[in-house]
């Protein structure tokens, strides 16, 4: 329906009888509401800093003792689309690019959003390829076109999408490790790299609010918003299959295994100096037991940590290289319970089930 005055006041009526409604969803034990701390200590984690947090290995531990009912989740189409439109693979490039620092011709107040679609339109054009394809010269022009004061090497920039794989999935990988329900927002099933722009017009002003976020609504939005809005060179087409296969397996693994449905957090492990962590999750017969890695240490069959009672065996690892991983991190023996030394990824995530 139009945005009419009486639609307005009714929204307007409706959503200040929820803001002072003090009874939550959660405390109810509907799992329904979002878990909106979840989503920004994984956010932090992943990306440093995120809506004034930092990323802390503790706190973070401590967030997902609480949401095993809520529905859990890395980005959502709000994270998304109010926040310049891009998505969290590109949210890393621009920071492990640091394109913020090399921004130019740009007004104080316009560099953050600048630096984000900058950071997308180096993102399009190496996947499609071009970016390759182009002579010194014609990637000159196309980072003064944009607005960056750099000619990145391409090695630099590939490293960095690689890097953003790696931690998407590490992202998506950890929000299935914690019991209870989980949302993937459409099209990072596969590490898609469209935008997502809220591309409806309003006819009461509101597109001054959209302009705010970074971009303007209507058919170009809606058009920059499709999930066939890339095309991708068949060397990256390759790595965006080897993701939707992870999260293909990622849901069979919560499907096979209870304690990630509805199970419960039995224990958890913190190393903050490696920025490990740890879950043991139990349901009745069914127990996993995953290890994530927050940093770029790599550790190959060196990383001791103390596992729950039984034997255990690893069912799924992000580095395998059907992931478009490396395969250099896989844990292949039977792991008795106790002090063990495993293979840990970089920027990685793995999941051993109780034998």
């Amino acid at each position: 329906p139009d945005e009419t005055e009486d639609n307005i006041l009714h929204h307007e009526s409706f959503i200040t009888k929820l803001k002072y409604n003090s009874v939550s969803l959660n405390a109810l034990g509907f799992d329904s509401e979002w878990d909106f701390p979840y989503h920004k200590q994984i956010a932090s984690s992943i990306l440093g800093t995120w809506d004034c947090r930092t990323k802390n290995i503790f706190n973070f531990d401590n967030c997902l003792k609480q949401a095993q009912t809520r529905v859990k989740y890395a980005m959502s189409h709000d994270e998304i689309g109010n926040i310049d439109g891009t998505r969290l693979i590109t949210k890393i490039i621009e920071r492990e690019l640091k394109l913020y620092n090399y921004i130019c011709d740009c007004i104080q107040s316009e560099k953050c959003k600048k630096s984000a679609h900058s950071a997308q339109a180096i993102l399009e054009t190496l996947v499609s390829g071009k970016l390759e394809a182009m002579s010194e010269d014609e990637r000159f022009e196309f980072y003064k076109k944009h607005n960056i004061g750099q000619c990145f090497p391409i090695e630099q920039i590939k490293a960095a999408y690689k890097k953003a794989i790696e931690m998407h999935k590490l992202a998506i990988g950890k929000t299935f490790s914690i019991p209870g329900p989980k949302m993937v927002f459409q099209g990072d099933e596969d590490a898609n790299i469209a935008y997502f722009k809220f591309f409806r017009k309003f006819s009461c002003g509101m597109e001054t609010c959209l302009l705010d976020k970074g971009y303007k609504p209507g058919e170009c939005a809606f058009e920059d918003s499709k999930l066939c809005a890339n095309k991708y060179a068949d060397e990256y087409q390759k790595i965006h299959s080897s993701v939707g296969l992870f999260m293909s397996d990622l849901n069979k693994l919560s499907e096979d295994n209870i304690a990630l449905g509805k199970g419960s957090i039995q224990n958890t492990y913190v190393n903050a100096m490696s920025e490990i962590h740890a879950i043991h999750c139990k349901k009745i017969y069914n127990e996993i037991f995953s290890v994530s890695n927050f940093s770029d240490i790599t550790f190959k069959n060196n990383y001791g940590i103390h596992f729950p009672k039984g034997q255990w065996r690893e069912v799924l690892n992000s580095n395998d290289k059907k992931y478009s991983g490396s395969g250099e991190y896989l844990n292949k023996d039977v792991i008795c319970e106790g002090f063990s030394f495993i293979s840990i990824p970089p920027y990685g995530i793995t999941f051993f089930e109780k034998v």
